[in-house]
Formats: structure tokens, C-alpha cells, sequence
């Protein structure tokens, strides 16, 4: 896919960035905004915001974005200074290598730099000081969402993916800082996917027995709801992805503590849709372990 001049668009509105992206093929959708550095967010909650200028304005969230040009322009109509979320994953085609010099980003890119090599890619200063990479997904690649590891390579500080599920707030979106963010000169288009951003493939694993109490006929509806929370997880926003996690493990606690199923899968089931999400090992294993045993301490029984 070849993007000419995005840069142009540093200078555009929102509305008309947007309807530039959806010509490309890019699902986008609202997202809030500061009106002045360091202010309170757009949003209902305003000061007491706690993802400010980042977060989803339309319910769904990633799952309302769309290149629908009459949503775009109504969405842009109720909200002119909202900022542009942009999704990343199949349905853009597009994974992208956030760069948070905060926490050492800098440092683990020079190092990629050194080892493996970064290909010359679109790529847009965050408001924040960073920068977003992106790189184009083929066909048959799935990239997860991580934060401070890469798939092939282990632990990067500072460097965080946004793939499956997961978005980015594109240019000329504001930040809370008073910046904006711009897309760099140089390059047309994102680069192939390199292979340090591709998840490694691994054997598949054995199925996994769902425990049931015997005779049982709930059997589709147990693993159902189980694959239902684990996909809530997985596709959970930024900034909404800890509570998600807690909220599904309290709901399958609860059919642990009822016998319905065992610790063992549903936890199995949550750490790895945790990890695609993009959450850290201990953070996530923290958290289901929490909310299964708030859930098991409420045990009820599928009839």
C-alpha cells in the first residue's frame, strides 16, 4: 500500500485527516480531547479522567470503527476537536511500534537499530514525545498487542505494540501536553512487517478438558462463556484492559467456586488473551488471581 504526503495532513483538521484515512482503508473512530494543555479531558468524567485525550468518545470503543464516510462526518459534526483513533490489526492492515522514550524507548530502538535492523517506515511524533512506527500486516500475520516485550525478541522497555484489537490516536490529533500529533517526511507507505514484530509460531496446544459436574448438558454454554470473556480481554481498549481482565475473572470465579469449570483453564485461558491485550505477565497473573478468588467466593451453578 503506497501513502504519499500524509504529512499534508498535519495542517488539516481532524474531520478531513480522518476522511483521508478511511480513503485508505483505515477504520477510525472519535476519540477525546483536552482544550488546553494539561486540562480536564472532553469527556463526561472531565478531571477525573484517568486516560485523558486517549480514550474512545463512541461506545464499542476499536469495534465502532469504521470507513463509513456519513459516520465519520456525523461523528466529527457532534465532536470537531475530537481526536482520531485509528485501529490497528487485519481490518487496517496496520501494526505499529509505539515508542515511549519515558521509559527507555529510545534506548531499545537504538538497540533494535544495532541488532536486527528497522526498516524505513511511515512513522508520526506522538504528542508525547515518542514516535509511532507502522508497518504493514500481510494476509496471513496476527500481531498481538504487547507493552515493554517483543514477539520474537523478549523484553524491549519502552517499546509497546499495537496490533490485534489495540489502536493509535493519529495525526493531527492534540495531546494532554498542548502537542500534536505529526506525521514525519520521508517515507510513502509502512514497510513490510518485520519478523521481531511477529508473533513466533508454536506447537499447538492439546485441548484442554472443561470439568463439568457429571451429566451435565451445559457443556457448550460453560465454554462459550469462556471463550465469550477471554475475547472481552483480548479486544479490550487501552486503558480499560485491567478492569476487563478483573471483570471476566470475577465472572468465571464464579462458575470455578460453582464447579462448572476449572481454575486451571480459565485462568490458561485469561493470562493468554491478558498477553495479547498487551498487559505484562505479573500485572495480568495478579489480576485473575484476584478476581477468581472475588468470583469463587460467589459460586453459582449452571443448571
Amino acid at each position: 500500500m503506497v501513502v504519499a504526503g500524509l504529512d499534508v495532513l498535519n495542517d488539516c483538521q481532524p474531520v478531513e485527516a480522518a476522511l483521508a484515512y478511511i480513503a485508505r482503508g483505515w477504520p477510525v473512530f472519535p476519540v477525546a480531547w483536552v482544550a488546553s494543555p494539561d486540562g480536564p479531558c472532553a469527556c463526561r468524567s472531565g478531571a477525573s479522567c484517568t486516560h485523558p485525550a486517549k480514550h474512545p468518545l463512541v461506545p464499542g470503543g476499536t469495534s465502532s470503527a469504521t470507513t463509513d464516510r456519513s459516520h465519520v462526518l456525523d461523528w466529527w459534526r457532534h465532536w470537531p476537536a475530537a481526536g482520531i483513533g485509528l485501529i490497528t490489526g487485519a481490518r487496517s492492515g496496520l501494526a505499529v511500534l509505539d515508542v515511549d522514550p519515558r521509559h527507555g524507548g529510545s534506548g531499545s530502538l537504538d538497540a533494535l537499530r544495532a541488532s536486527v535492523g528497522v526498516p524505513a517506515t511511515l512513522t508520526a511524533q506522538t504528542g508525547g514525545g515518542g514516535q509511532h512506527l507502522y508497518f504493514a500486516i500481510g494476509d496471513a500475520q496476527r500481531v498481538p498487542n504487547t507493552a515493554g516485550r517483543l514477539p520474537a525478541l523478549g523484553e524491549a522497555a519502552g517499546l509497546d505494540i499495537r496490533g490485534e484489537g489495540g489502536y493509535v490516536v493519529a495525526p493531527p490529533s492534540s495531546h494532554l501536553s498542548g502537542n500534536r500529533y505529526l506525521w514525519l517526511a520521508g517515507t510513502a507507505g509502512p514497510a513490510p512487517l518485520p519478523a521481531w514484530l511477529q508473533r513466533p509460531s508454536r506447537p499447538p496446544r492439546p485441548a484442554r478438558q472443561v470439568s463439568l459436574p457429571a451429566g451435565s448438558a451445559s457443556e457448550r454454554y460453560v465454554a462459550a462463556v469462556l471463550r465469550r470473556e477471554a475475547d472481552a480481554v483480548a479486544s479490550a481498549a487501552e486503558g480499560q484492559r485491567s478492569d476487563q481482565l478483573n471483570r471476566s475473572a470475577f465472572a468465571l470465579g464464579t462458575l470455578v467456586g460453582g464447579g462448572a469449570l476449572t481454575l486451571d483453564a480459565v485462568t490458561t485461558a485469561l493470562l493468554d488473551a491478558a498477553l495479547d491485550a498487551g498487559l505484562g505477565y505479573t500485572e495480568a497473573s495478579r489480576t485473575i488471581a484476584s478476581g477468581l478468588r472475588a468470583g469463587m467466593a460467589r459460586p453459582r451453578s449452571v443448571i
